[in-house]
């Protein structure tokens, strides 16, 4: 029968869950005493006191009062479980001495190196963890323990035989949106503790005013640009990407060509082939648009979000970014998407006189994004930029911006949407595939914290 919990000895046998028999062998001169299971001595195990079976666990303790669980097939160190409970979620230690006990009961301290260039290190049951270095910050959140460093670099871990994952500060939301999508009225809310700083549904807008600018429903005062602010005339300019395929972005008062539509809450950007006058009119190769919303041209952080089904097709070349309004680089590139590989979506942050770049990564985010609607998320913060699917994050750059030209408070940037076309890895654009469309949901930029 297996033993009750918190059986001990010396003084009993232990009987496990699976019926194995637990004991001390005898002790000699240089050692107090061995682990012995089903009459076979384990030789890993050295001056025994104390044998414990506790929560359908095998526990000993040493003479040096070290407690060590077993976890077939060996012993792992932690503490004595019938004191030790797990952390309180958001338990925080920041120097050295108070520990953080996880859901296995191991324990987690900060611990000085003796190299002063190290910093805190952690160490788990005693054991330093020779990876950490400059450790500022160990956090016990949701049964894993996270680490900040010096850097503002965030990785968790479940256990201590884990690898550690990069990550982001846990304790900001995971920004899940709580939008009501596809047409629509949707709520102007933000997350939890957050500010909603402009919203756009779409509803009323008027794409085909005769100028470049249209209202935005959250802020009557407020206007989008139709087209990328700051350049060309009206809005409208041309482009050569790769060598191949020049697109003109349009804006509705350039001579009557509007690649903006409106239906519901829906603002369709079309790109086409122009019909041979229209290509007089523009001089480029296809009809393309872009979207700013330079009303927020003085951002320095936040959380900006778009719901948008993309375009497929070869040559596509969806984007969802942040740039200055006053010098380039820097640039936060929280999707580009070519329409030849629908289910990838690329992030990057750019920096430095000689645009340098930094966190570049591509993502296969498991679904067909030209198929549906999705939440593209980018959160921006004086330390470090995440980007999220679908309220999920799919890439981390603890080191933000950095370089000659900082985003770290030094600049201030505003969001643009844009369907451009060109070879931006997805290949020459096929003009048979044409007309498709961006569509757009809504727009929502968030205020980091109350405001």
């Amino acid at each position: 029968m297996e033993s009750t919990n918190n059986t001990t000895l010396p003084f009993t046998i232990i009987t496990d869950a699976t019926g194995g028999l637990w004991g001390i062998a005898c002790a000699t001169v240089t050692n107090a005493g061995q682990v012995i299971k089903n009459g076979v001595i384990d030789g890993g195990t050295y001056n025994v006191v104390l044998l414990l079976y506790s929560g359908h666990t095998v526990y000993h303790k040493n003479t040096s009062g070290n407690f060590y669980r077993y976890t077939n097939p060996g012993w792992v160190q932690t503490a004595d479980p019938r004191i030790a409970v797990e952390s309180a979620n958001g338990t925080a230690i920041t120097t050295a001495g108070p520990s953080i006990i996880d859901a296995t009961l191991e324990a987690w301290t900060l611990v000085q190196s003796a190299t002063a260039s190290v910093g805190l290190q952690i160490a788990t049951n005693g054991v330093i963890d020779s990876v950490t270095n400059n450790v500022v910050l160990l956090l016990y959140e949701n049964h894993l323990v996270y680490q900040e460093n010096s850097g503002g670099g965030w990785w968790y871990k479940s256990k201590s035989s884990d690898s550690w994952t990069l990550s982001s500060d846990p304790r900001v939301p995971p920004v899940t949106s709580t939008v009501t999508h596809y047409g629509t009225t949707a709520p102007i809310t933000a997350p939890t503790g957050w500010t909603v700083g402009a919203f756009e549904d779409f509803l009323s807008f008027n794409p085909s005013s005769t100028t470049p600018y249209a209202t935005t429903n959250e802020n009557p005062a407020a206007k989008w640009f139709l087209g990328i602010g700051g350049y060309g005339t009206n809005g409208s300019y041309g482009y050569t990407e790769g060598g191949s395929s020049e697109a003109y972005f349009c804006s509705p008062g350039l001579n009557g060509i509007n690649p903006f539509s409106q239906s519901g809450s829906i603002l369709t950007i079309t790109a086409s082939v122009p019909t041979s006058a229209q290509a007089a009119k523009m001089g480029g190769t296809y009809i393309a648009g872009a979207l700013s919303a330079t009303f927020l041209a003085q951002c320095t952080s936040g959380y900006f979000e778009m719901n948008a089904k993309l375009p497929p097709g070869v040559g596509m070349w969806s984007a969802f970014w942040l740039t200055a309004s006053n010098t380039w680089p820097p640039e936060y590139d929280i999707l580009e998407q070519v329409g030849s590989q629908p289910n990838v979506v690329t992030t990057t942050n750019h920096y430095g006189s000689s645009n340098a770049y930094s966190g570049s990564g591509n993502y296969n985010v498991g679904v067909d994004t030209t198929a549906g609607f999705h939440t593209y998320g980018g959160l921006w913060t004086p330390t470090y930029t995440a980007t999220y699917f679908d309220g999920k994050l799919i890439h981390f750059n603890p080191n933000g911006f950095s370089g000659a030209q900082s985003l770290n408070g030094s600049f201030v940037m505003f969001p643009i949407i844009n369907l451009g076309m060109g070879n931006f890895g997805g290949g020459t654009v096929q003009p048979s595939e044409l007309p498709v469309a961006l569509q757009i949901d809504w727009f929502r930029y968030s205020l980091l914290g109350p405001q």
